[in-house]
């Protein structure tokens, strides 16, 4: 595609600009909350609060405060933009992307540009000595090969992929970044990902929105189904709508089902799905479990809940197979109708369809395997008497002594599987997303429509390495100034989250939704570009 169109241009200037502007404005901070968000839930429940509320947010001293803001401040110091480190493809004219990162403040020097076709990689290297930008860093190879091995960090990642999303070019490189935490925290995330085409791969296109279909289904909450997204509903199981309903209504309005299939799935991975498969390979499993992850049994009923209440389970369900197709056909399954043989074809491809793209998203490329420990972890984080013969003797002596009855009931109850939550994800480093500074794009190239996502990350280092690790935690969790903090924190990232995982960090909230000044953050529609 012609790389230096109008609409191209227009969203590629406009993304790396915000991209830019919410990394480094010190007014709002592209952390998911800021120095004062503890203060102001203190403040509130003094002046707001119940007698009991005041009570134990009076228990947080000044002192306290002051060291966990001076803490954020030291940990957290906003960049200039002339320190930002950006990675993005280079493509046959890499100074086309650099001129525009040189105009809005970053420096050549930050900049490193990834080529892995030797001709493309051959014009590159051209095009950048024969521009003003002739010592700019191009590396011949792919970027996430490039991650194996160099343990370089950047700012901004920006991947201009001209694949769709269920392309082994595309996700595969997502999944090493998450993996390999190349971004920086904060650090912003730009994906482009072209739809597609329902005339030169009809069948791509139909399994690509069955498999769009099928993942937003269990969500608990999705955006309106209208226009590109913006707002929210509750799951659709609520009204009463099956999978196959909702597929006649993505069949509809492909372009919505689309432009929210890859927001949520870049989020889901950086946040849940890579931080879980890092978790379970690692040395601190056992710091947590007594068994290997191999050794975890799931009760009947475990299995049994995923068919009955996918909605408690929205990641796990939306990764295995809701749509009733089989998978395989024979010639017993054809007929004497050729459109109704070829649609029937196209139902029995979506099984294996679905499993490649879960392979794309496993750091093993196993689809098996990552259900597996998804499926695990997801069991034995929640609150069940058949996980607790897992615990490891630290985890266990919390869980016997955690008594949530004797905490104070604010918004939410403070509960034993919150902890386990908090304190798996201080050693998996999630990377948390940031709502109200990720923003979306959609325009035409050509005649490929792109989705350009923009996501600003952050590992909330603030939360996780304020606290102790599990074998401290118990002590600490009882200090009622530090166990108030933690909470304050937890209500602020649970705004980010709310409408859009309920995997991590749930029941987390002190201060009510719906209160001014700590409201759940909301998506924006994607913005669709139009020029003359």
């Amino acid at each position: 595609m012609a790389y230096n169109e109008e609409q191209k241009n227009t969203v590629r200037e406009e993304t790396l600009k915000s991209a830019i502007k919410a990394l480094t404005d010190t007014e709002a901070p592209a952390t998911l909350i800021d120095k004062t968000y503890v203060r102001r839930v203190k403040d509130f429940l003094m002046e707001k609060g119940t007698g009991q509320d005041k009570h134990f947010a009076s228990l947080l001293s000044e002192d306290t405060l002051l060291k966990w803001e001076n803490y954020f401040e030291l940990n957290n110091r906003t960049k200039n933009v002339g320190e930002l480190k950006v990675a993005y493809f280079s493509g046959p004219n890499p100074e086309n992307d650099i001129r525009v990162l040189n105009n809005l403040g970053i420096l050549p020097e930050n900049v490193w540009a990834f080529e892995s076709e030797n001709q493309i990689y051959t014009a590159a290297v051209m095009a950048a000595l024969e521009s003003e930008f002739p010592y700019i860093k191009i590396h011949k190879g792919k970027i996430q090969n490039f991650l194996q091995y160099s343990p370089i960090r950047f700012d901004i990642i920006y991947l201009d992929f001209c694949a769709t999303i269920t392309s082994i070019q595309t996700i595969p490189v997502v999944t090493a970044i998450f993996e390999k935490q190349a971004l920086n925290s904060p650090g912003a995330l730009i994906t482009n990902f072209a739809y597609p085409n329902p005339q030169l791969n009809p069948e791509q296109w139909l399994n690509t929105i069955k498999l769009g279909v099928n993942y937003l289904y269990p969500k608990r909450f999705t955006e309106s189904f209208e226009d590109l997204g913006g707002d929210w509903s509750e799951t659709q199981s609520v009204f009463g709508n099956t999978p196959e309903d909702v597929l006649e209504l993505g069949k509809e309005n492909p372009f919505n089902i689309y432009s929210q299939f890859v927001t949520r799935v870049i989020m889901d991975l950086g946040a849940y799905i890579v931080p879980v498969q890092r978790f379970t390979k690692s040395f601190a499993w056992k710091l947590f479990f007594n068994q290997p992850s191999a050794n975890v049994n799931l009760p009947e009923d475990y299995n049994m809940s995923l068919v009955e209440f996918p909605d408690n389970h929205p990641i796990i369900s939306g990764l295995s197979n809701l749509l009733p197709f089989k998978d395989g056909y024979s010639d017993a399954d054809l007929t004497d109708d050729p459109d109704q043989d070829i649609e029937a074809i196209i139902d029995n491809d979506f099984p294996p369809f679905l499993e490649k793209f879960v392979k794309l998203l496993s750091t093993d490329s196993n689809a098996e395997t990552l259900l597996d420990k998804l499926k695990k972890m997801d069991f034995l984080m929640d609150e069940n008497d058949e996980a607790e013969k897992y615990y490891s003797d630290a985890l266990n002596k919390i869980s016997e002594n955690w008594d949530w009855e004797s905490l104070h009931v604010f918004c939410d109850v403070f509960l034993f599987h919150q902890i386990k939550d908090v304190l798996v994800r201080q050693l998996s480093v999630p990377y948390h997303y940031n709502i109200e500074a990720s923003k979306r794009w959609v325009y035409q190239a050509q005649q490929t429509p792109m989705f350009q996502d923009l996501f600003v990350f952050d590992d909330c280092r603030y939360l996780y390495d304020w606290m102790p690790t599990i074998d401290m935690f118990e002590n600490s969790v009882t200090v009622l100034e530090r166990q108030m903090i933690l909470r304050f924190i937890l209500d602020g990232l649970s705004k980010h989250r709310f409408y859009y995982n309920s995997e991590f960090l749930g029941g987390t909230a002190v201060v009510s939704n719906d209160k001014p000044g700590f409201e759940v953050k909301e998506l924006l529609p994607r913005k669709h570009i139009q020029t003359d």
